[in-house]
């Protein structure tokens, strides 16, 4: 027998005091005083043999009824009575989880991984409804559960060891909540097929390391009878360092400078960084020796000779391991374009728009922007953007029309309203016509936030446009049938700004001008952003990076650019998966691009374990951060509430306690009635 609160078995000391009671004699009850003895000194009593103890089946009754309290508070129970049911009487689902990200390559990692999932399966998995999904930045899966299920018992272990012969890890981050998410979604899939309410399981073969993303566990909820068990991958190096690209540094006229990011862990370092042309392999400049530590959060500029449009590597020696030693560098090709203005020519005029234009694209680093005149002839490059400030000559306007026709951008102020027929010749359109407003000046009302030029301003902290005013303007109102497009409206409703397809390009009327005493708008703080835009578009969009992650390839692409290798030699989709220097090619312009493995992947050191429980993860028992021995304990007062629960031993015992009081009560009535009746007598 056990007890759930023994120490209410010290109530049982209690039985001393019916026996002390019990042990005294009582006096007697009635005294007589003689008159004889009343002058005589009282002397005490004189014992002549031992007290016995009085009503020695009363005392029995007290005791008994004492130690019957004790013995029922200490919630007693017996330990055989409700045997333990085994858990494995439950059907087992199970979701194994292979990391293949690019921190896997380290010597011994990958083989480790999967020789502990294989042995895993040998020794708990075979019977399991189970599924294998690799993960890097992208989830896989290896093995399905209809395959599983399909083969028979004993060659699914060898089933296992064909799919993993000859895979190999990716070079993508490790994204364990995007694993874990997919691994629940897995593990729902397979109790609707098969209807049961089974035992789940996930287990992680990975080397957990700090790098990984767990970002989305974070307030996750978890299904009952679900645990999550990891295994991390035995042996390897702790050494490592890499390098995390942050972009490039120059101030005013000085060198250019690589700015990089030294990754250190595991242990203090001294690590050599060295640039090397990706095409000749010459060394650029003069290699770097830096002492790193732990914890250090190191910056480091390293200059590159202006003169080096090549791509070029950047390569770390001094560490153990090799996976992520190279970063790979693409030269950022400077756009150019060529701004085309139809109008006064002064730029030295602050009542002039051009005087603002100018200024707006001072510092530009990309696009680089020129400002050119239109006589006597202009380049009509369709990548250039073409500003009418004033009524084009009809040779400028025949330009026009081939430029818009080529595919070019151009931007119409229209000052009065003698330019419409200028709209009609460009676009073709007729019926346009202009309406004066009902005050002295105008504001933007209805703005269209999905175009480009606009998109900017989409956010309600940006898109109040009603503090600037138009003084001169010339609104616009549409016919009944009209392909352009209307970008914004003044706040009485004709059209401020319209745009139309021409040919393969794009005219925009601006209805009124931006002198400064014609508008606020090149005075206010949103007309660079909308010019740079227009600009932006005029380029054909935003210019595309030229450095990414492996598994991020598509971002440095349109989807129409050709792909090819450093020496020229086309590629497949599937041969751009690892880092490297490659050619992006569209319509005759060829850029250089540069894949890397992304940088959290340096940092191999062990994530705290519990992390986990931080998160809510639901734990194997025996992974908890508690010793062993008190999980066993846990689990022993987990066992034995149930088991007293059950029994109710103690509900008898009160009982018991109850009946021996009554008994007590009545022998002890009789007894004084008794004594009452002798001492009359």
């Amino acid at each position: 027998m056990s007890f759930l609160s023994p120490w209410f078995l010290l109530g049982a000391a209690a039985i001393a005091g019916p026996i002390i009671f019990h042990l005294i004699r009582r006096a007697t009850r009635n005294r007589v005083q003689f008159s004889t003895t009343q002058f005589l000194s009282a002397s005490p009593p004189q014992l002549q043999k031992k007290s016995n103890l009085q009503h020695p089946w009363l005392l029995l009754l007290r005791c008994l009824i004492i130690a019957l309290l004790a013995f029922g508070f200490s919630r007693p129970f017996f330990k055989s009575d409700v045997p333990v049911l085994s858990e494995n009487t439950q059907e087992n689902h199970t979701v194994l989880i292979l990391d293949e990200s690019a921190s896997m390559s380290r010597n011994g990692q990958w083989n480790a991984a999967k020789s502990q999932l294989v042995n895993w399966i040998e020794e708990n998995g075979v019977d399991h409804r189970l599924s294998i999904l690799g993960i890097s930045d992208q989830v896989s899966h290896i093995l399905s559960n209809e395959l599983w299920q399909k083969t028979l018992t004993a060659e699914r272990v060898s089933l296992v060891n064909g799919i993993l012969e000859d895979r190999e890890p990716s070079w993508g981050g490790t994204h364990l909540d995007s694993a874990l998410d997919a691994a629940l979604d897995e593990l729902e899939q397979l109790a609707e097929n098969t209807g049961t309410d089974a035992h789940r399981t996930i287990r992680v073969f990975s080397d957990l390391t700090t790098g990984s993303r767990l970002s989305g566990l974070a307030g996750r909820d978890w299904p009952d009878n679900c645990v999550v068990e990891f295994e991390p991958t035995v042996g390897g190096e702790t050494l490592n360092a890499g390098l995390q690209w942050l972009g490039w540094s120059r101030i005013g006229e000085g060198p250019r400078n690589a700015r990089l990011s030294l990754i250190t862990t595991g242990g203090n370092q001294t690590i050599t960084l060295t640039a090397k042309d990706a095409i000749s392999g010459n060394t650029i400049g003069e290699p770097q020796t830096v002492y790193s530590q732990v914890g250090d959060k190191r910056l480091l500029l390293m200059p590159i000779p202006a003169e080096q449009t090549n791509p070029f590597t950047i390569e770390l020696t001094g560490d153990a391991e090799f996976f992520d030693n190279t970063l790979y560098v693409a030269p950022k090709k400077i756009r150019e374009a060529t701004l085309t203005f139809i109008g006064p020519q002064a730029s030295d005029n602050p009542k002039a728009s051009r005087f603002y234009m100018e200024r707006a694209v001072v510092g530009w680093e990309d696009p680089k922007i020129s400002i050119a005149s239109p006589e006597p002839d202009w380049e009509t490059n369709p990548d250039n953007l073409l500003l009418i400030g004033a009524t084009p000559s009809d040779a400028q306007l025949s330009q026009t029309k081939s430029f818009l026709n080529d595919g070019g951008t151009a931007l119409l102020l229209l000052k009065d309203a003698a330019q419409i027929p200028l709209i009609e010749s460009l676009t073709g359109e007729t019926g346009w016509q202009s309406t004066p407003l009902s005050r002295n000046y105008g504001l933007l009302g209805t703005i269209d936030f999905e175009h480009p030029t606009f998109r900017v301003f989409a956010d309600p902290r940006y898109n109040n446009f009603t503090n600037i005013r138009f003084w001169s303007a010339q609104p616009l109102l549409a016919p009944d049938t009209t392909d352009a497009r209307i970008l914004a409206k003044f706040d009485e409703g004709p059209a401020a700004i319209v745009e139309w397809k021409v040919g393969n390009g794009s005219l925009i009327a601006w209805a009124g001008d931006w002198t400064p005493q014609d508008s606020q708008w090149v005075l206010s703080s949103k007309f660079v952003p909308w010019f740079q835009e227009l600009i932006e578009k005029s380029l054909g969009g935003p210019s595309m990076p030229n450095m990414a992650f492996v598994n991020d390839a598509s971002k440095l692409s349109s989807g129409e650019d050709a792909w090819a290798s450093l020496d020229g030699s086309s590629l497949e989709a599937a041969a751009r998966k690892t880092p490297g220097l490659y050619q992006l090619s569209k319509d005759a312009n060829t850029r250089w691009v540069a894949l890397n493995i992304p940088h959290e992947e340096s940092r191999i050191d062990a994530l705290p374990f519990d992390t986990w429980e931080k998160l809510g993860v639901p734990l194997q028992a025996s992974q908890l951060i508690v010793s062993q021995e008190i999980s066993e304990q846990q689990a022993a007062v987990k066992n034995a509430i149930e088991l007293e629960g059950e029994q109710k031993i103690w509900r008898w015992l009160l009982i018991g306690v109850v009946l021996f009081l009554i008994i007590e009560s009545l022998l002890s009535i009789t007894i004084s009635r008794r004594g009452l009746a002798t001492a009359e007598a």
